[in-house]
């Protein structure tokens, strides 16, 4: 049985500022600021005789998550962007090619190693 077509599980990211592993839920895109976030679950275990888990859901500016899989477990991550109202809204690659970012940047590319991935869509280096 193959799961992975069956179940769907965000792929691994490495968070940076915590040296901890962590599942990347989504982009958001702040429209303000026009920097990307990503949106990240991780577990922090506290304690050692009696260890403390706490789920934690947060947002890390892009370049503070670096990849764990290949970037092929990447490509299907969902854009967001949030808007100046506070609201927030899905990007499609509609909406991306109406210049908020360019659709091109939502594929993996052949030569770039993180494409799609750390390097979130409209950001390349």
């Amino acid at each position: 049985m193959d799961l992975e077509k069956v179940v769907d599980c965000p792929p691994m990211v490495w968070l940076t500022g915590v040296s901890a592993p962590g599942f990347l839920l989504g982009w958001i895109r702040h429209d303000v600021s026009g920097e990307w976030h990503a949106i990240v679950v991780w577990i922090r275990v506290t304690g050692q005789d009696r260890p403390h888990h706490q789920k934690l859901l947060i947002t890390s500016a892009a370049h503070g998550v670096k990849p764990m899989e290949g970037a092929h477990a990447y490509r299907h991550v969902p854009r967001l962007a949030l808007r100046r109202d506070g609201t927030v809204e899905k990007l499609t690659v509609e909406k991306l090619s109406t210049g908020r970012a360019e659709p091109a940047e939502l594929t993996d590319r052949p030569g770039k190693q993180n494409a799609g991935l750390a390097e979130p869509p409209g950001r390349v280096r």
